[in-house]
């Protein structure tokens, strides 16, 4: 607002001058306020420039934490994701050792009794 200022009575003071009306005192008074409008648009860009630097180290920062903070999440989510596969495959090993738990059982055997005779070997 202050470069605004400046600049506007930088102006209407040459407008007055340029009239005529007030003489070489108004040239001069014009540009005194013409320089002084000059020094504060260069030092309202510099400071812009500077404030464009330190947003742009600023955004690079945050994205560098954006980054890791992604990168965590994403290490997070697959430890999660193992625990997860984990506990199921935990649960499935469990279910299949009930299913194939021994079990008794009974068998007949019935047989027929086999007559076995053994002779000697005649000699020649």
């Amino acid at each position: 607002m202050k470069a605004r200022s400046l600049v506007l009575s930088a102006f209407l003071a040459m407008a007055v001058a340029a009239c005529g009306q007030q003489g070489d005192a108004a040239v001069k008074a014009a540009q005194e306020s013409a320089k002084k409008a000059e020094t504060a648009v260069a030092a309202t860009t510099e400071a812009a420039k500077t404030a464009a630097s330190d947003t742009a180290v600023v955004v690079k920062e945050s994205v560098a934490e954006a980054t890791l903070a992604a990168k965590e999440a994403s290490k997070e989510m697959v430890i999660k994701a193992a625990d997860a596969t984990k506990t199921a495959a935990d649960k499935l090993v469990k279910d299949l050792i009930a299913k194939a738990a021994p079990k008794e059982a009974t068998f007949i055997v019935y047989s027929n009794p086999i007559r076995i005779r053994v002779k000697e070997v005649a000699k020649k």
